[in-house]
């Protein structure tokens, strides 16, 4: 079972995977759901779409998104966020969070 599934967010037709063997430095714009399996170094900007650090991503970042599930390791601020979920096993190094109210 997918994370989006397990939390009754809608499964999203398409989304953006940038896999175990990339690495980016710099700034990752994306107008869908994000799934990073590799390593980031920079700014995300997912508003208003779910970021999924899997287990086997690294991120050193500053993060724009409406929901985080972290598996792997996150290390920056967060702006925006609805919901940050932090799964067993993941590692989240002191940021800080501007999240929205609802």
């Amino acid at each position: 079972m997918s994370a989006a599934t397990s939390f009754g967010m809608e499964t999203p037709a398409s989304r953006a995977v940038l896999g175990k063997n990339v690495k980016v430095t710099g700034e990752i714009r994306s107008r869908e759901p994000l799934t990073i399996e590799g390593e980031v170094e920079g700014t995300i900007d997912v508003t208003g779409h779910l970021l999924t650090i899997a287990p086997s991503g690294n991120v050193r970042a500053s993060i724009k998104a409406k929901q985080i599930d972290v598996l792997g390791s996150l290390q920056g601020n967060v702006e925006g966020a609805d919901k940050i979920y932090i799964r067993n096993g993941a590692r989240v190094v002191g940021f800080g969070t501007t999240c929205s109210t609802t």
